[in-house]
């Protein structure tokens, strides 16, 4: 890499990522953040790497909306995969391709989750004990050894959606 002090941002922007020739992607070199995207700082201004492209070669980025990647590779740079979402779009991406991450791992749903403390089995006696209105949601989180506001979740399909 060469030195970037004495360039303007496209020039710095360009000696930060190098093209990978399999996917086309533009990975970028230079600094990351938290989550794994790239970072620059233009006039005391940080910004995501990924997001300064798209200013830089297609446009203005509309309020409150996102730059997204159609190729799901956080360091890609290449205007080419980026296109512009709200933040229900990229929930909506996420969730479509399966890319829900807690840090770098997937996020297990129902019973393949280490925190559960229900099964599938057991979510659905719930909802159908308490559909039979047998059951009150306190005599229900007594009997599965769970939290009140854990049965209201799942009666409720705030949790356990895929059952």
């Amino acid at each position: 890499m060469r030195p970037t002090c004495n360039l303007n941002i496209k020039e710095r922007f360009e000696a930060k990522y190098i093209p990978e020739p399999n996917s086309g992607c533009w990975l970028w070199v230079g600094a990351t953040g938290t989550y794994g995207y790239g970072n620059v700082t233009v006039k005391q201004e940080s910004i995501q790497a990924h997001r300064l492209s798209y200013l830089l070669f297609k446009g203005k980025i509309p309020k409150g909306m996102w730059v997204l990647h159609k190729c799901d590779v956080r360091l890609c740079v290449n205007p080419n995969h980026l296109f512009i979402g709200t933040r229900q779009d990229n929930m909506d991406d996420m969730v479509k391709k399966n890319r829900q991450f807690c840090g770098e791992r997937p996020y297990a749903k129902g019973s393949k989750n280490t925190q559960s403390k229900l099964t599938e089995k057991k979510v659905i006696k719930v909802r159908k004990m308490y559909k039979s209105s047998n059951f009150t949601m306190k005599e229900l989180s007594e009997k599965f050894y769970v939290s009140k506001s854990v049965i209201h979740a799942v009666i409720h399909y705030i949790t356990w959606k895929h059952i």
